[in-house]
């Protein structure tokens, strides 16, 4: 008889003690200068969903002190990832919105950004939004609306690997469904910053389908009572949608506040981006601005490279100094 291998019995251990690590009450969030409030500790009581996002970023950070538990008004608890500004200027809070199926440390650009910007002068908060169904989505709105995207561009909405969770958990939403949950998650995190007192501006972070969530919610009629710029990378709607058009809410807003659009060039929805650069063009949006990156010839996947990575950071760096920063020749 074969006795099971030690490291295999430590390895199974360690697995546990995450699992473990990720569902206990966090009893201190010192280390990111962020306090412990009743509706930041863990709730009694997880969706299996929750508990299986929860085990896998737990699985990516070194401690748990930037984990931190949301519940909203309704609809299920989130988490939170939290990352204080380590320069002392508290220049303001980035909101990091994930791609479709992307968690809050995702590893690639997300957690890039995340982990980053706060060496600049910022604090990062992520979330995890609900999952949205693209491919039952596009099937039900060739109904009413223009043909949808091919099966091979459907395959290139993420711009890293699904994990073993994306996969597994089936609890993806309808769209109407999807803006609901996602504007609950937006309330719930803009109120946690107004909490915890979190100086200076407030900037959405929108990566991939994340636009169609912030932008679907404003459509309805969403108005955060504090939004000064947002940052699009690669934002994209998934499928045409009679009740969503992130083209035209995005150069409204663009006549309000700054609006800066960083996307591939090779994106298969490129078509989406180029029109918005035209639309800004057209209605005189003054405070839009388009930053295409270099063509790469990707030919398989959207991933971004460490020189990439470092690219789409100095330049969301350079717009956050320029916009919000440094004082502006008066008018």
């Amino acid at each position: 008889m074969v006795q099971p291998c030690f490291f295999d019995r430590y390895h199974l251990i360690i697995h546990l003690m995450i699992n473990v690590l990720a569902l206990t009450p966090l009893t201190t969030l010192a280390a990111n200068n962020i306090t412990n409030t009743p509706a930041a500790q863990t709730p009694t009581a997880q969706s299996p969903a929750t508990q299986m996002v929860g085990a896998e970023i737990a699985s990516t950070l070194r401690d748990n002190s930037d984990m931190i538990w949301l519940t909203p008004a309704q609809g299920d608890t989130f988490l939170l990832l939290s990352k204080a500004d380590e320069t002392g200027e508290n220049k303001g809070t980035l909101l990091l919105l994930p791609d479709n199926h992307q968690h809050a440390n995702w590893p690639g650009l997300l957690r890039h950004l995340r982990t980053q910007l706060p060496t600049q002068g910022w604090t990062t908060l992520a979330i995890t939004l609900p999952p949205l169904n693209i491919e039952t989505q596009k099937s039900e709105s060739q109904k009413t609306s223009e043909p949808s995207l091919s099966k091979k561009d459907a395959a290139k909405t993420a711009n890293q690997p699904e994990t073993a969770s994306s996969v597994a958990v089936n609890t993806d939403a309808g769209l109407a469904d999807f803006i609901k949950q996602s504007q609950l998650r937006f309330e719930r995190s803009l109120l946690f910053i107004q909490e915890q007192k979190l100086p200076g501006k407030l900037i959405i972070v929108a990566i991939g389908t994340s636009a169609s969530a912030w932008f679907g919610a404003m459509q309805q009629g969403y108005q955060p009572t504090q939004l000064d710029g947002i940052i699009l990378i690669d934002a994209y709607q998934p499928f045409p949608d009679p009740n969503l058009d992130i083209s035209n809410e995005t150069i409204k807003l663009a006549a309000k506040i700054p609006v800066t659009d960083i996307f591939q060039t090779e994106h298969p929805h490129i078509q989406q981006m180029q029109q918005r650069q035209q639309r800004a063009q057209q209605q005189h949006a003054k405070h839009y601005s388009a930053k295409p990156l270099p063509p790469t010839f990707r030919q398989l996947d959207l991933r971004f490279s460490e020189p990439e990575l470092i690219l789409i950071e100095k330049r969301i760096h350079t717009w956050l100094e320029s916009e919000f920063i440094q004082e502006k020749p008066k008018s």
